[in-house]
């Protein structure tokens, strides 16, 4: 299937906000921008079926929609590229800041007693 300039605004729009159902309303109001809503308040009704046949979105029964294969359960996230595989990095702790040998431009009087 090929997808007009319209539909991708919606689809792209529906994959932003993986696992949430939209209603048309809504889509309308953000998919394009303000200016294409009040010209055409329900511009993306007429693409929705389309969408909805070729399997890129699905409805529930409040005439809701979302993108298919996006679910808030698969976007888990990914580890960092620096993340050793199976350890996490340390916040806080001893090794947070460095130690005062390695070359710190603090020295021992950064709080200076009154």
């Amino acid at each position: 299937m090929i997808l007009n300039p319209e539909a991708l605004e919606v689809l792209n729009y529906l994959k932003f906000l993986p696992g949430q159902f939209v209603p048309l309303g809504e889509i309308a109001r953000r998919a394009s921008g303000r200016k294409r809503f009040n010209e055409d308040p329900r511009w993306p009704r007429r693409w929705m079926s389309a969408l909805v046949d070729a399997g890129l979105v699905e409805v529930n029964e409040r005439g809701q929609y979302r993108a298919v294969g996006n679910s808030s359960s698969s976007t888990a996230p990914k580890p960092v590229a620096n993340e050793i595989e199976g350890q996490r990095p340390v916040v806080g702790g001893d090794g947070h800041f460095p130690a005062p040998e390695s070359g710190c431009v603090v020295g021992d009087d950064y709080f200076p007693s009154e």
